[in-house]
């Protein structure tokens, strides 16, 4: 007997000795380590030429490696300046010490240096190369048999232009609510696939057979992509998708007709999609007035439009380089969506005659000061300085006249000197009644609030009550008229909160302004809801009609009025009082006010500030005195109490 050799003796089964060292030689092969591929550090172009200077000197293709010594430019570009001067102090750059002040200073009035590359149109897309090879002015067509048999269905489907190529009973329903198609929502109607005298088609849908002239709606083909079936809505049910990522669900009522319509419709696709590769094949370039220069040129611009015609949106896409290297253009001073808005008259039911001097115009019996702000319920912040508007007539401002000689504090009339507008007349300035907003963000959670204030008096309970109260109107008004004039003799200097009003500003995301929209009621302040927080809280409960019901309506009227405005609004001043072109103070008798926006803190809406802006919004939150000895009595306030008054140095 042959020996047997001690490595099979080992074996479970004779015969696979072969296969246990080929699954041995593999794993010893995935066992050992795997080397890394060496990371290869990226040429130093620059370096390269610098040392191999003299190397390439010498060299008779130098101009494939070195820079063209015309390639930079560099030109100088006139500031340009939306404001009749600048918005810089006359000595600001005199009184600035440090280098790094000094430098930002003069980046507002210095001109552009603008570099400007020669052969920039060598180094973009590789379509957008300038081609000086001679274009054909018309390609000729070249029809073979292949086509015509391939075109004979399409041919045949419609021989004759203007007549009905199919035509039966559908279901239909509504476009843009896939999300929402039941069965419910599918009408039977009769439909028409009609092929018009311009040789495109449309599907009409009628009621009956007899309603052809009374069409209820119609899809005109040329828009349509592609014929898809889809039995998830409804049995027999198809699709009519669109370019515009809408769809239009359709239905038969047996697969037999399903199929003949899907097959006449994917015929008319088809028929659509050859007729325009057709016209671009021809190449017809005089009707389009494109010269030979011109398209080479714009050879980017043909091939995305004849993309964005094809029937694979996807690929127009992928192929889309623009934007890659955006136009290098001057920083600019960028706004949202801007409005104005108009304020009017702000009337209360208890009124009567203040002057007896006067024309006999019955008017509010006390001043009302009025301030606008942009609200955002959605991020739950305010996005607008406050806009503050005089509406008072001339006699009820002469109330304040006594208690305001030392000037006033809270407004627009008492900013400091550095915030005052120059060229600008002060008279212009002190009744502001037309408000310039900016939204960079719009959507239909921000809300203009109006913030009603009165000269302080005492408690927002005491000053409301007359005027919700409607008994014995005559002695009401002689009361109040007689406590206002005392009152505004003493503090006409300080403000109290007296009532609030809100409304949405637009209708959707877009930025489409609500303009037929009105104020809402005015509503009374509570005293412990003052603050921003609480206000915030109340806006986001405006569109609930069980919460705001129960909040008590001060009996009054306030008109305004929210319009588009043109890029050139004359008579307009920013939010420093700058004039902003075109500006005639000659025959002026209002001036639109910027209000300044307060942009959200993100990545998207930053962009350098391109003017000098010198503010510093200070909003006091609240004054907490509980542990204060000295004002132990403060909560049992009376009207004849010294007033707190809080100082921001």
């Amino acid at each position: 007997m042959a020996e047997v050799r001690r490595f099979t003796k080992r074996l479970s089964k004779p015969g696979t000795a072969a296969e246990l060292r080929q699954s041995a030689s593999e794993a010893v092969r995935h066992s050992l380590p795997a080397e890394k591929a060496k990371i290869v550090e990226p040429l130093d172009y620059e370096n390269v030429i610098e040392q191999r200077k003299a190397q390439i000197h010498g060299d008779s293709l130098r101009d494939l490696l070195q820079f063209p010594v015309d390639e930079v430019s560099i030109a100088t570009v006139p500031h340009h300046r939306r404001t009749v001067c600048s918005a810089l102090p006359p000595d600001a750059e005199a009184q600035a010490h440090g280098l790094l002040v000094k430098e930002c200073i003069r980046t507002y009035n210095s001109d552009w240096l603008v570099v400007s590359y020669k052969y920039e149109a060598y180094g973009g897309d590789f379509r957008s190369l300038p081609s000086k090879v001679h274009q054909l002015e018309k390609l000729p067509v070249q029809l073979f048999e292949v086509d015509e048999d391939a075109d004979e269905d399409a041919a045949s489907l419609c021989s004759q232009k203007g007549g009905n190529v199919m035509e039966g009973w559908l279901y239909k329903a509504h476009m843009n609510n896939a999300m929402n198609v039941t069965i419910r929502v599918f009408k039977r109607r009769f439909c028409y696939l009609t092929q018009l005298p311009d040789g495109s088609y449309s599907l009409c849908f009628c009621k009956d057979e007899k309603g052809f002239k009374e069409s209820k709606g119609s899809i005109f083909l040329d828009s349509c992509i592609d014929v898809v079936q889809c039995s998830k809505m409804r049995r027999h049910g198809f699709e009519l998708r669109m370019q515009e990522k809408c769809s239009c669900h359709l239905a038969a009522e047996s697969e037999q007709e399903m199929d003949e319509w899907m097959t006449a419709l994917r015929k008319v696709i088809q028929s659509n999609f050859d007729g325009s590769m057709s016209e671009r094949r021809n190449g017809d370039l005089s009707e389009t007035g494109i010269d030979e220069d011109s398209l080479s040129q714009g050879k980017s611009e043909n091939m995305m439009e004849s993309l964005e015609k094809s029937m694979h949106p996807e690929l127009m896409k992928k192929l889309d380089f623009s934007g890659i290297e955006p136009e290098v253009r001057p920083l600019e001073e960028k706004f949202g969506k801007r409005f104005l808005v108009k304020c009017h008259n702000l009337s209360f039911a208890l009124q009567g005659l203040v002057s007896e001097q006067g024309d006999g115009t019955v008017t509010n019996l006390e001043p009302f000061f009025i301030t606008l702000a942009l609200f955002d319920t959605n991020n739950n912040c305010k996005i607008s300085e406050d806009f503050q508007v005089d509406l008072n007539p001339p006699a009820v401002r002469q109330m304040l006249e006594a208690g305001a000689e030392e000037g006033a504090v809270n407004g627009r009339a008492g900013e400091s000197p550095g915030r005052r507008a120059r060229a600008v007349d002060e008279a212009l300035l002190r009744y502001p009644r037309e408000g310039l907003f900016s939204v960079t963000a719009p959507h239909p959670d921000i809300y203009l609030v109006a913030r009603v204030e009165k000269v302080l008096q005492g408690g927002i309970a005491q000053c409301v009550e007359p005027y919700i109260k409607g008994s014995d109107t005559s002695k009401t008004v002689q009361k109040v008229l007689k406590a206002a004039k005392q009152i505004c003799s003493r503090l006409g200097r300080y403000r109290m909160a007296f009532a609030w009003a809100a409304r949405p500003v637009f209708k959707d995301s877009e930025g489409s302004l609500d303009t037929s929209g009105k104020f809402s009621p005015l509503y009374k302040q509570d005293s412990s809801k003052l603050s921003t927080e609480d206000l915030l809280k109340m806006l986001a409960d405006f569109k609930k009609a069980e919460k705001i019901s129960k909040l008590q309506v001060i009996p009054g009227n306030f008109e305004v009025s929210i319009e588009p405005v043109s890029p050139d609004i004359p008579n307009c001043v920013t939010s420093s009082y700058v004039p902003v072109k075109p500006f005639a103070e000659a025959g002026c008798d209002q001036v639109t006010f910027e209000v300044e926006e307060f942009v959200a803190d993100s990545a998207k809406y930053m962009y350098p500030f391109t003017t000098f802006k010198n503010h510093m919004y200070v909003y006091p939150i609240q004054l907490k005195y509980d542990n204060q000895k000295t004002f132990a009595k403060v909560f049992s306030y009376q009207p004849m109490s010294e007033p707190l008054v809080c100082q921001v140095r």
